[in-house]
């Protein structure tokens, strides 16, 4: 349990760190955009006033909201003892709270990285979605075998994960980011 704690700061610490230097690097070098790939891949730099994908969520709401995150992924951090969940719930952690330093600083988030089509996003962005992608991996790769597992179906997109009771609260948070 000890190493395992270790591994999820660690993985905090080091995500929240990477990210807010990207995000001081692009305030302070990023002016026109910069060509990567052609018009595919390219740093853009610009302000996100809203949340994910600049969807606005007025600021009495937004830090009650962020404040529960942080508890719940830290409360069901605590209960996974697993170097997979260790790994996910620090990325999750460490990239929410550099984009909420970032928010303190200048009242927006910084965003710089643009792929296609998609939102321009920032590597805070890249840390929550990579520990968002190693927890849906680390529980759906859970099978009956490992204990009293209970079947959940997600209707909406048709997955089903094998987990405890216990990870319920944990099922909660990945099936609303589907949802999003």
């Amino acid at each position: 349990f000890y190493n395992a704690l270790m591994l999820f700061w660690f993985t905090a610490l080091a995500s929240l760190g990477v990210s807010v230097l990207g995000m001081f690097l692009a305030d302070a070098l990023i002016g026109e955009r910069i060509v990567i790939l052609g018009s595919f891949l390219g740093l853009v730099y610009t302000h996100n006033d809203g949340v994910a994908f600049g969807l606005d969520l007025p600021q009495i709401i937004l830090l009650p909201v962020v404040l529960v995150a942080f508890v719940l992924i830290w409360r069901m951090a605590r209960k996974h003892a697993s170097p997979e969940a260790q790994l996910a719930f620090g990325f999750i952690l460490g990239g929410g709270a550099a984009n909420i330093i970032d928010r303190l600083v200048d009242g927006v988030v910084t965003d710089y990285v643009q792929i296609a089509s998609l939102p321009i996003f920032n590597l805070a962005d890249t840390c929550i979605t990579v520990g968002a992608i190693l927890l849906c991996i680390h529980l759906f790769e859970r099978s009956p075998e490992h204990g009293a597992y209970v079947q959940y179906t997600c209707h909406h997109r048709g997955a089903v994960v094998w987990c405890a009771p216990s990870e319920l609260p944990t099922f909660a948070v990945l099936y609303a980011m589907v949802l999003l």
